[in-house]
């Protein structure tokens, strides 16, 4: 794992991006991060790549293997259980999650900002270039309408903004 390659699993994350980081992994380091990782038992590690190598099953359930064993090493069986539902119904399933962070919006600011600045801003994005990235290759949604240029947007309070699979925030109207 290396963060500068971007294919680190942080130990002290939130379960719902420990799984989703797993989940994201490519299908051939599915074996390495098993091994290296976390605890399976060489029945289980033996039954994983021989499923893999004759393709006899989908890696999706090596994946969910591997990213519930990650959640449940560090953060317990209830965490482990609840990051699954979380990303079958928010990735999977497309829906969007119950509990959502906010990001608050001054009422002068509602119809003056790129959608790159509110990505940044609302910690959707960690750089204006990033955002940028993220609009050109639709992987921004408005209230499920994807934004297709990064142009001004008009926001209203309650307006779901989702960057990517697994990143979202609510837009709530404060006072100036």
């Amino acid at each position: 794992m290396s963060k500068s390659l971007g294919n680190y699993i942080g130990i002290d994350e939130p379960a719902n991006e420990i799984f989703g980081k797993a989940m994201s992994l490519p299908d051939h380091m599915i074996i390495p991060y098993l091994e290296n990782v976390t605890d399976v038992s060489e029945e289980v590690l033996a039954d994983v790549r021989c499923s893999l190598d004759n393709a006899s099953s989908n890696p999706m359930a090596a994946k969910k293997l591997l990213a519930t064993e990650l959640v449940l090493q560090f953060q317990g069986d209830q965490a482990a259980r609840e990051a699954e539902q979380y990303f079958e119904r928010t990735v999977q399933g497309r829906q969007v999650p119950d509990a959502l962070p906010e990001y608050v919006v001054a009422v002068p600011d509602l119809e003056s900002k790129r959608i790159s600045r509110v990505l940044v801003e609302a910690d959707l994005a960690v750089s204006m270039s990033e955002a940028r990235r993220l609009v050109s290759q639709g992987g921004v949604r408005v209230n499920d309408n994807r934004v297709v240029e990064d142009a001004v947007v008009v926001l209203k309070d309650g307006d779901v903004i989702r960057a990517g699979r697994r990143r979202f925030v609510k837009i709530v109207v404060g006072k100036d």
